[in-house]
């Protein structure tokens, strides 16, 4: 393993929960660039470094990246996998209140899936509500065509990747992930539960 990744893995381990990228909560730019980086982390000096050990992590199974803290990419740490899993498999009012008849039919067409939903042009907004909802599992895909796009799986699919069983309430698996985040950010809704 990479120095980088090596460091950015014990951090991750330590945290629980790390931004991919933010200038004021903890993220993994800061851990690998040994400072906060503001604006684009693509523009700072270690971008390669933070590309490569961000993806070696996730290649080596070690992370899950979702949209949970703030509304950005987030790395979750193996050890808050049952609490991830347990709560966005809720399907609570969180998730699924004012979400839109199309982002359900979509949601429909990835539960029913044998293999991974690709967004394209007519589903992109729908698909990207229901990231953002937790109501699936997003990731980003390169295409044969160079293009870049994304692609959605049933939370069910993670479970059974990573073995994870369910053994948690959702209310546990929230509160799990709300004490890993408390004192993040004093009084501001960091969580999306928090800020429905």
């Amino acid at each position: 393993m990479e120095k980088e990744a090596a460091r950015l893995l014990a951090a991750l381990d330590d945290q629980g929960l790390l931004l991919q990228h933010d200038r004021v909560l903890p993220s993994a730019t800061a851990v690998i660039a040994g400072e906060p980086v503001a604006g684009s982390w693509w523009a700072h000096p270690m971008a390669n470094p933070i590309y490569d050990a961000l993806n070696e992590l996730d290649d080596g199974g070690h992370l899950l990246r979702c949209k949970l803290v703030a509304g950005k990419v987030t790395l979750v740490a193996g050890r808050l996998w049952p609490a991830l899993l347990a709560a966005v498999t809720e399907r609570g009012s969180w998730q699924v209140q004012g979400v839109g008849a199309s982002a359900l039919d979509l949601l429909a067409a990835v539960d029913g899936a044998s293999d991974p939903v690709l967004l394209d042009g007519t589903n992109r907004s729908d698909g990207r509500r229901l990231g953002e909802r937790l109501l699936v599992h997003a990731t980003d895909v390169h295409l044969p065509t160079g293009r870049h796009t994304k692609a959605l799986e049933p939370w069910r699919s993670v479970r059974e990747r990573t073995g994870v069983e369910l053994r948690l309430s959702a209310a546990a698996g929230r509160a799990a992930l709300e004490a890993v985040v408390d004192g993040w950010a004093a009084g501001r809704p960091l969580l999306p539960w928090s800020r429905r």
